[in-house]
């Protein structure tokens, strides 16, 4: 029913506005023909005419705007309609009119020295073009050229239009891509300063004020607006800047819509304190043009909330061998809450997006979406929040990187999720020089493919992540500094001459807690899957390991008792004849179940922190041998080349673990083993 209502009253409305457009049309084909281009405000029989009034409610701005194109053919040129008839120069009768709709230009209006309140103008200035009304109530706005012109006389003519959107055309803005447009840019933005501004705080914690005003759309039609000096945004709340059409991803094809910093200030756009909150952009490539320009081409600094949807950050360049790569950072942001970057492409300069360390200017809330990034000489995203609450969300980005940075991402915040992401180089020799991507904080990474020949593709370096369902390739596809680090159903594979899957490695200054696997190790060419290089107290955890998903050469290498390695399946070896054991079994079980003679089964090289369990499940010597020029220590300290079961004790079990590089030591035992 409501439903109904609604489509009633609209139907209602759209009616009323087609009657009005045929009023217009048909009055003026009356009036071309005549050869007058006005229309009077009361017919010659005294009944009323088409008034401002109902020419305004009737067929509507955009109604209206149609039909003055198509009725009107009189001059322009500066004129407007006298008192009289036909069209004549304003300069010569100074007259405007005493009602109805004129045709006229913005100096014809400016020229214009006897308005009346009861007429329309209509500006016809390609670009410009419009509806103004007269104001005698108001005597101070200055001259915006877009919605306030101001005649020689001193009138003030307001623009009638949407009060919530602006086309930085109507303000002078070229669009060519030659003339400077900041003065028509910094005008449109500035016509939302009016009415009684709101005081509110700087900052939270602050107690300096700044008075704001409600700010509305600032559009900007198809073409390349250039700017030198830099936009700032520091008292209007709410502003939107919307394009045409952005260059989005990576393609050689000119953006429908672009803004372009010829300076080299410290910022192109710079949005300060509270007085930015809620900036929006949308469809609109932002670019740089000056190889000079060494600043930020974005600078969020110490306001709430700031969006991109489907823009392109970069130089303007569309020849990879032309671009320039100048910029410190194509956006960056500081003491910031909840900065969102959807569906964008950000391409040349030194970072992507940058959030820089600092002790209390820090950026809460941070998160990218489904964008590009390509062609950074340091990386596509700094994120140093200092170990703070950075809720930084990074899902379905896309890295095809053309120059090698020293990184893809670099992430320092607690509370951090990077799904789905895709981080390759065009060619191998377009890799990071350093690393993919660099974690340190507390979050997850999860689902995402790197795929380098870095040294190093995902480092996790301190406070606590989780890392699953990744595909890394790089020399070193993982490698784990300190922390804890968990997670599983990792694909890793070896690029160009690296010994390892996953290297995790002590320091003396961060404890390193792993809860590592089931993972697969891709390599046949590597030699371990999981490497642990050092005996340190300070490295610890557990390792699921399943021998099924491991290519590498020998498995996992142990340099501490700290890590156990825990079988993925339950896995019970029945040996029936003699054998060596692989360090690829290592935490599994060993039995003699179905052997019809003795079986010796013999240890590898002890390396500490190695585990193997055996049972005797056959009434037949049981034996189990260490390496030449190592030993098994028995409970009592006594070391022994091997121990055997040969008693008639079937469940007996006995437990080994590796304590250096010579010994093992019995950890547990049922039965006689001597």
């Amino acid at each position: 029913m409501e439903d109904g209502k609604k489509k009633g009253r609209y139907a209602g409305h759209e009616a009323e506005k087609r009657r009005g457009r045929q009023e217009m049309q048909e009055y003026g084909q009356e009036q071309e023909q005549s050869g007058s281009s006005r229309i009077p405000a009361a017919g010659a029989d005294g009944k009323a005419g088409l008034t401002r009034r109902k020419l305004l409610a009737s067929a509507g701005m955009a109604g209206a705007a149609a039909a003055l194109y198509g009725a009107f053919t009189g001059p322009v040129s500066g004129a407007v309609a006298g008192p009289a008839s036909g069209v004549v120069a304003a300069a010569v009768y100074g007259g405007c009119g005493t009602g109805g709709c004129l045709r006229t230009t913005i100096a014809g209006l400016r020229a214009c020295s006897s308005p009346t309140a009861d007429a329309v103008y209509f500006i016809s200035d390609p670009g410009q073009e419009g509806m103004f009304i007269y104001d005698p109530a108001d005597t101070a706005s200055p001259d915006n050229t877009g919605t306030i012109l101001v005649s020689a006389s001193g009138a003030r003519f307001k623009r009638v239009f949407d009060k919530g959107e602006v086309n930085v055309k109507w303000f002078g803005a070229k669009g060519d891509g030659i003339t400077d447009d900041y003065s028509a840019i910094r005008a449109a933005i500035d016509s939302f300063k009016a009415g009684t501004p709101l005081t509110i705080l700087t900052g939270a914690g602050s107690n300096v004020t700044v008075d704001v005003y409600t700010g509305g759309v600032v559009y900007f039609p198809a073409g390349h607006y250039c700017f030198g000096q830099t936009i700032y945004i520091n008292d209007i709340n709410n502003m939107n800047f919307r394009g045409a059409g952005s260059r989005h991803g990576q393609n050689a094809t000119k953006p429908t819509s672009a803004i372009r910093y010829t300076g080299s200030g410290a910022a192109a756009i710079h949005l300060q304190t509270n007085g930015a909150r809620n900036f929006q952009v949308d469809d609109l490539s932002l670019e740089y043009t000056n190889s000079s320009f060494t600043g930020d081409l974005v600078f969020i600094d110490q306001c709430v909330a700031a969006c991109f949807y489907r823009c392109t950050f970069g130089d303007a360049s569309l020849n990879a061998a032309q671009s320039v790569r100048t910029a410190a950072s194509l956006l960056k942001a500081t003491q910031t809450e909840n900065v969102i970057v959807e569906r964008c492409t950000f391409n040349n300069a030194v970072k992507g997006i940058h959030v820089p360390h600092h002790q209390t200017l820090r950026c809460n809330g941070l998160s990218v979406s489904s964008c590009f990034f390509y062609d950074f000489t340091e990386g596509a995203i700094k994120y140093d929040n200092g170990g703070s609450i950075g809720l930084v969300l990074l899902d379905n980005c896309f890295d095809p990187i053309r120059i090698p940075p020293q990184y893809a991402i670099d992430i320092y915040a607690d509370g951090y999720l990077i799904a789905g992401n895709l981080f390759v180089g065009a060619t191998d020799q377009q890799s990071p020089t350093q690393l993919g991507a660099k974690l340190l904080g507390r979050g997850v990474f999860e689902g995402n493919r790197i795929n380098y020949i870095s040294p190093v593709g995902l480092l996790s370096y301190g406070g606590y992540v989780e890392i699953s369902g990744n595909n890394i390739r790089a020399a070193i596809p993982m490698q784990i500094v300190g922390g804890i680090a968990t997670g599983s159903s990792n694909e890793f594979t070896v690029a160009g001459p690296g010994d390892r899957h996953v290297d995790i490695v002590p320091s003396t200054l961060l404890t390193t807690s792993v809860q590592l696997g089931p993972d697969r190790f891709a390599s046949a060419s590597a030699a371990y899957a999981y490497h642990v290089g050092v005996n340190n107290k300070f490295v610890r955890g557990t390792l699921r390991y399943d021998e099924n998903f491991d290519s590498s050469a020998q498995g996992i290498k142990l340099a501490g008792d700290n890590i156990r390695i825990e079988p993925a399946v339950n896995a019970s070896n029945a040996m029936t004849a003699s054998a060596g054991l692989s360090v690829k079994k290592l935490g599994q079980t060993f039995t003699n179940a179905g052997a019809a003679s003795a079986v010796t089964l013999t240890l590898p090289a002890p390396v500490a922190g190695m585990r193997y369990a055996f049972v005797k499940l056959a009434n037949q010597t049981f034996t189990v041998a260490a390496a030449s020029g190592t030993a098994i220590r028995q409970l009592s300290g006594t070391a022994v080349s091997s121990a055997a079961n040969t008693s008639n004790e079937y469940g007996a079990t006995l437990q080994l673990t590796a304590v250096d590089s010579a010994n093992w030591r019995i950890e547990s035992m049922t039965g006689t083993w001597s």
